[in-house]
């Protein structure tokens, strides 16, 4: 459990950590449309969109009422946290499925994992290397797992 638990840590500190820069970048592409740079802005909408398709798999954001859990499906961080929640009890028992599901889903996650890390590890540089050659500063990303 302290293993899944240390995953899940991870993958919150991931997901939020990605929408922070999404969320930088997206103000970063408006500046980029307004001083003429289209292909910049272009460059840095393609980047938004790979955070945004990682970020909804990872998290379901439209609820915005109790009533939405019906309307939307969850992402995966609810799925995983759900696995952790069945051995949750006064006295922890991890039975034989939630050690088989949570093993299904840390494979799940490694997959999830090297998306993110593609996105945060090439994508990111590679479009503060355009921004730099232009005489605009980086996209700051801060320190993530």
């Amino acid at each position: 459990m302290e293993g899944a638990e240390a995953t899940y840590r991870e993958m919150t500190h991931m997901t939020n950590g990605m929408r922070e820069v999404r969320m930088r970048l997206k103000d970063l592409i408006g500046h980029l449309e307004e001083a003429g740079k289209p292909g910049l802005a272009a460059q840095g909408k393609d980047l938004a969109g790979a955070m945004d398709q990682w970020d909804s798999t990872m998290v379901q954001r439209l609820s915005k009422a109790y009533d939405d859990v019906e309307n939307y499906v969850n992402g995966f961080t609810a799925e995983y946290l759900t696995a952790l929640n069945h051995g949750d009890s006064g006295i922890p028992r991890v039975n034989k499925g939630t050690k088989e599901k949570i093993a299904a889903l840390n494979r799940r996650w490694a997959q999830h994992r090297a998306t993110a890390r593609r996105i945060l590890d090439s994508r990111v540089p590679g479009f503060n290397a355009a921004l730099q050659e232009a005489g605009i500063g980086a996209l700051y990303l801060p320190p993530m797992p």
